[in-house]
């Protein structure tokens, strides 16, 4: 296996370990403090309210950027998220651990999934894919019966400590990736069969498809992408 492949894939272990940690605590801890219903309903869906703002501009950063600053960004989000509700448990803190968990999480897996799709071509890619898929699902396994086991054996603070703990192991896991920036005009080119996908709205565009928000339109009037 690509060592590249395997640091990203431990690296993205962490991650939805940590994620699915703090999204399962997170009710608990407001059922705790004897929060409402409708306001226990605000602070489970506040995990979404950013990733559903900012995904299109997450995938510029890495165009931008690469994907290891955003990887690194993401879990150092994680990481910190979850120090407020260690600190002083409240709506306020629960809402923000939500909000900052969500975001980390966009970030890094945008990034992540952008770096496999680099890693090769072809069946490769597919397989690639495949590894990635089955560590992330390690992950989205472990993250909630762990974050259970802690919460019976050590209690709040223990639990969303061993988040911070995870965060941070992933943190350190992207940054040994090196550097993973992709050149812009690399990006700019797609295979011409990726241009006749599109060739109807980008012909009724014209020019405006030379630009990415152009380009972003071009992807929405897919209908499979607008049931997605």
């Amino acid at each position: 296996m690509n060592t590249l492949l395997l640091r990203l894939s431990v690296g993205a272990t962490l991650l939805f370990i940590a994620y699915f940690m703090a999204s399962t605590l997170a009710p608990f801890l407001a059922v705790s403090l004897g929060v409402p219903p409708a306001t226990l309903g605000a602070i489970v869906s506040a995990t979404f309210v950013l990733p559903l703002f900012l995904a299109i501009l997450a995938g510029r950063g890495v165009d931008a950027f690469g994907s290891r600053p955003l990887l690194v960004a993401g879990m150092m989000l994680l990481a910190i998220a979850p120090l407020g509700v260690i600190l002083r448990p409240s709506v306020v803190t629960l809402l923000l651990l939500q909000v900052l968990t969500g975001l980390g999480q966009l970030l890094a897996v945008v990034a992540a999934q952008a770096l496999v799709a680099q890693l090769g071509e072809g069946r490769l890619r597919e397989r690639n894919y495949g590894v990635y898929g089955a560590f992330v699902s390690v992950g989205q396994l472990i993250g909630p019966i762990t974050a259970g086991a802690m919460l019976d054996g050590v209690g709040f603070v223990g639990a969303f400590s061993l988040v911070i703990a995870v965060a941070v192991a992933g943190m350190v896991m992207f940054v040994s990736l090196g550097p993973t920036r992709v050149r812009l005009d690399r990006a700019a080119k797609p295979p011409r069969r990726t241009k006749e996908a599109f060739a109807p709205s980008q012909r009724a565009a014209g020019e405006r498809a030379a630009f990415p928000s152009a380009r972003v339109f071009d992807l929405l009037a897919l209908s499979p992408v607008r049931v997605s």
